[in-house]
């Protein structure tokens, strides 16, 4: 079968929306159930048009997780990890959503899943870039590999060119744009999925300052001090308010710590100040920043910043050590040269000067600057109360240094719920959970994280069922079910002196509902009281029947019983009332929800039963759109046998006169019968397993489609066996092989034509060759009986002993074929064949001659064939030693025409004629024997084949009046019976 093209987006969507109908029955679960729910809308029930899956993050819980799809005992998984796209095994995390003027970068982590990334088994790149307005920095990107463990995590560090800062204290805040990406190749990056909202602050008035003269000073975070790969800025700060001093520019030469280097400059503010940077190479290696201003006259008046230098400490490995060393005594020196350059009209005398300053900064070890807590999302959904058992999520704490180093440090932190009646963290900050106690949801639950000297925070939304909880149940009014009974148990009333008796009884049986937990997650806005749902919509609710399957209770046991099946919950009713189905707590005994059902004796009528095949099922799964945590479930039952000895199952639904139906396969076996046959079974076979409960159908042949035809009857201990069924339903199924299988049935149908041929031949060839040898050795017995000593008996008489039974074997297998080669063969000895066992419809006519008056000469024999029960029986002219009983009359008269009599078969040596004929030397004449020597004979036979009944042939009156000499009574002639 040749694989079909690639379909745009567009055409799968289109082909998606054509089948998107959920077969009527086919029932969508998902295993296991953690962080996933199946969608449902109740005004719409189980026949809806579509199938909606929720997966928290948009990911599934682990590499097994599948979507069942089942329908009368046939499941079809569809692995979850089909959609699992390469996020869901990278967590990106901002470290700081506010960038300040000092550390002008931001830091994007990425953290792997690791049993996703190892299941993916490939590496991957995680792209991020910045935007402002219409201007766009380089992307940058780090490698997340599953086959390297320092690969596990990376970091990112961008840098923020300082035009997108605010230039001056008090200005407002910068949004800028973070979109981040993850593909499978660096080299051409996927377009941005994820786009993050930054803030740029303005420079802050608590920086530390360095006065380099009176007029200008270096403006730096407090405490400032480089380690290993830190990033800091440098920024100059000019006071100016001079008349008789008309600057025009500002010259500043630089010579750094060889440890130092200078990344970028950029003027503060270009529209006044333009800046130009010169460098010089050893022996004097050195930077000059020129500020020139912009205006056509002199400056006057200035009071802000000028110019700001991006400085790095670089990351050599032995700069590393002699930095990393106790005391922190290191130190980088800078070097400053300060010239003003006035105006020409200028009158201030020291324009020439130049002054130099020297400054030095301390040299440290990498500290983290900022603490990051992590999870893979940011929504907590409570399911703890419905299921009581704990609902947690995965929680980190990493921390970013100076130099750009990612550290867990969560074993040595510590979190605080800000609100524990409703979220509760971890001493460790290892996870964050909730046990069922809690009795409302929030959003932006803030969770303290502290490590050493750093804080952090950290939102989470906490989802809450909204109550009471919704119970559905398909049909609230179940109705008894006219002319179908079922089999019961009654109690007896106690009587005195004995215990409590039940009696066996047949009732009416009542339909069953299925019951559905739903619940709708909310969260409530405290300052506007509007009420937010998880799943976009009111109406969409959550299935949790699965994990809640254990707190569903009926409030009358007598009236309906709850009965759950391979995670869903059924109603059984059992008698007339009412009552409700109740979802319960354990601790505290709290009522979330609950729904009434009514049991009724008002009679309804099956209106009809249909039978479905369900060969297999077709599942789809596909984003939904603009929901990105939701997935379109697409199931479709093939209903079509494609190959010879393809298994299908049958689905059977019933549909009762009050527009309810029920599956078959929820009712019990024990409360009904269904039949089921093939209108032809040489294309379909039928097969009934797990007592009926289930129908196998097994394709044959594809010569036409086959009809197979279903019954519904009650229980066989509550219905008349001549009763009509309760419903039957004939269906058309549809047989239809590939062609190539076709073909070589043909093929095969042709050899096996051909070797049957040349087998019937071969068989014809043998058949005459035997015939002739047995003519031939007809012949010469013949003549020997003619010209030898035994030419004075008759010739019938040897010859129907030896020949007769060999002629008719092999006539009776030649007219008989294959299925009559091996026969039961009679002898009968005695001297008059009844006329009533010749004439019964068991014997063959065509091969007895029977005459019209039999006498009772000894020498009369007939040759009988019963063809229907496969005996051939030759009767002897001579008689034989056999064993009968008389008093059973059973010699040869027909078993039809007396009554039934349970024989007791004795076992028998042989029963060939071949051994019958060496046993005799003379006609009908026996060996002679004495009395002692015959009855040594018989006690000898007794002990190798006892009777099994008293009354035997030895104990017959009659046969113990004969003496042993002389030949044998008539009266113990009689029937030797014997299997070939």
């Amino acid at each position: 079968m040749q694989c079909a093209p690639p379909m745009t987006l567009a055409a799968t969507l289109a082909l998606l929306l054509l089948h998107v109908l959920i077969a009527a029955g086919v029932h969508i679960s998902i295993v296991p159930d953690t962080n996933a729910f199946v969608l449902f809308t109740p005004h719409e029930g189980t026949n809806q048009s579509k199938s909606l899956i929720y997966l928290q993050n948009g990911c599934p819980s682990s590499n097994d997780q599948s979507v069942v799809s089942s329908e009368s005992g046939r499941r079809h998984f569809l692995p979850l990890s089909s959609i699992r796209n390469l996020e869901c095994a990278i967590t990106v995390k901002i470290a700081s959503t506010v960038v300040s003027l000092d550390r002008p970068y931001v830091d994007v982590l990425a953290v792997a899943d690791v049993s996703t990334l190892s299941y993916l088994r490939q590496a991957l790149c995680v792209s991020t870039q910045l935007s402002f307005a219409s201007s766009m920095a380089a992307p940058t990107s780090c490698t997340i590999s599953p086959f390297d463990s320092v690969r596990h995590s990376c970091i990112i560090r961008t840098l923020i060119p300082f035009s997108w800062f605010p230039s001056q204290e008090g200005d407002p805040k910068q949004p800028i744009m973070l979109s981040h990406s993850i593909g499978s190749d660096c080299s051409s990056p996927p377009v941005a999925a994820h786009r993050t909202k930054l803030f740029l602050l303005p420079p802050s008035s608590g920086y530390q300052s360095i006065e380099l003269d009176r007029q200008l000073s270096i403006r730096t975070r407090s405490n400032i001090s480089f380690a290993a790969d830190s990033v800091t800025t440098i920024m100059m700060h000019l006071k100016f308010n001079d008349k008789n001093m008309h600057i025009t520019a500002i010259q500043l030469r630089v010579w750094l710590d060889a440890r130092l280097e200078i990344i970028s400059a950029a003027s503060a503010d270009p529209t006044t100040w333009s800046l130009r940077v010169e460098s010089t190479d050893l022996p004097e290696s050195h930077s000059t920043f020129t500020c020139q201003f912009n205006a056509d006259e002199y400056l006057k008046t200035w009071d802000g910043y000028i110019l700001m230098i991006l400085v790095k400490m670089r990351a050599d490995q032995s700069m590393r050590n002699a930095f990393n060393r106790e005391g922190n005594a290191a130190e980088a020196t800078v070097h400053w040269a300060l010239q003003y350059l006035l105006d020409q009209n200028s009158t201030f005398t020291e324009k020439t000067v130049t002054k130099r300053i020297t400054t030095r900064f301390k040299i440290s070890i990498d500290t983290p600057y900022v603490l990051v807590p992590l999870m893979k999302d940011s929504n907590l959904i409570n399911t703890a109360i419905l299921s009581g058992r704990q609902t947690s999520m995965p929680m980190r704490v990493l921390t970013v240094s100076e130099g750009g180093l990612l550290t867990d440090v969560t074993a040595n932190s510590h979190c605080i719920s800000a609100e524990s009646r409703v979220l509760k963290t971890s001493p460790t900050c290892s996870s964050v959970y909730v046990d069922g106690s809690e009795l409302r949801g929030m959003g932006k639950i803030k969770v303290h994280v502290h490590y050493e000297a750093w804080t952090t925070s950290i939102e989470l939304t906490v989802w809450y069922p909204k109550l009471p909880i919704t119970v559905w149940i398909s049909d609230p009014v179940l109705n008894a079910v006219k002319e179908w009974q079922i089999a019961v148990w009654k109690w007896l009333p106690q009587g005195r002196r004995k215990k409590e008796a039940r009696q066996f009884g047949c009732t009416y049986k009542f339909q069953q509902a299925e019951v559905r937990i739903l619940a709708a997650f909310q969260v409530g806005d405290e300052r506007t009281g509007e009420r937010i749902y998880l799943s976009g919509q009111r109406d969409t609710l959550f299935d949790v029947t699965a994990i809640s399957a254990d707190h569903v209770h009926s409030s009358d046991l007598g009236v309906v019983a709850i009965h759950r099946h391979e995670g869903r919950i059924l109603l059984n009713a059992l008698r007339p009332g009412s009552a409700r189905v109740t979802v319960r707590s354990h601790t505290p005994n709290i009522d979330y929800g609950s729904a009434p059902v009514v049991v009724t004796e008002d009679p309804v009528s099956v209106r009809s039963i249909t039978a479905e095949l369900v060969v297999d099922i077709e599942v789809g799964v596909m984003h939904a759109v603009e929901k990105p945590n939701e997935f379109l479930i697409s199931s479709r039952i093939l209903s079509t046998l494609t190959h010879r000895y393809q298994h299908a199952l049958l689905a059977c639904r019933i549909h009762y006169s009050d527009e309810q139906s029920t599956e078959l396969s929820d009712i019990g076996v024990e409360e009904y019968m269904l039949n089921v046959w093939s209108g032809d079974e040489r294309s379909l076979a039928v097969i009934h397993r797990n007592s009926h409960a289930l129908v196998e159908l097994i394709a044959l042949d594809d010569t036409h489609d086959a009809v197979i035809n279903a019954e519904l009857r009650g229980p066989p201990h509550c219905v008349d066996p001549d009763a009509p069924p309760i419903a039957s339903q004939e269906t058309l199924v549809h047989i239809r092989f590939d062609d190539a299988v076709r073909t070589s049935r043909t093929v095969n149908s042709k050899e096996a034509n051909s070797t049957t041929t040349t087998d019937v031949e071969a068989r014809g060839w043998r058949l005459e060759t035997l015939l002739g040898a047995l003519i031939v050795l007809g012949v010469i017995i013949g003549v020997l009986h003619m010209f030898g000593y035994r030419a004075r008996r008759p010739l019938s008489e040897g010859y129907e002993k030896l020949v007769l039974p060999i002629i008719t074997r092999l006539s009776s297998s030649g007219s008989c074929g294959k299925d009559e080669n091996s026969h039961e063969w009679v002898w009968l000895s005695k001297a008059q064949i009844d006329s009533g066992s010749i004439n019964s419809r068991y014997s063959q006519k065509s091969t007895v001659g029977v005459a019209e008056n039999s006498t009772s000469s000894v020498d009369t024999h007939r040759s009988i064939s019963y063809r229907g029960s496969e005996i051939s029986v030759f009767i002897s002219p001579q008689p034989v030693i056999s064993v009968n009983n008389d008093t059973l009359g059973r010699h040869t008269t027909s078993w039809r025409g007396k009554p039934k009599v349970r024989m007791t078969r004795n076992a028998m040596l042989d029963s060939s004629s071949e051994h019958n004929l060496s046993r005799y030397t003379n006609g009908s004449v026996m060996l002679a024997r004495s009395e002692g020597e015959m009855r040594d004979s018989w006690r000898e036979m007794d002990r190798r084949y006892p009777c099994r009944r008293e009354e035997s042939w030895r104990n017959s009156t009659r046969s113990s009046k004969w003496s042993g000499s002389g030949p044998m009574p008539e009266y113990l002639s009689g029937l030797r019976e014997s299997v070939a």
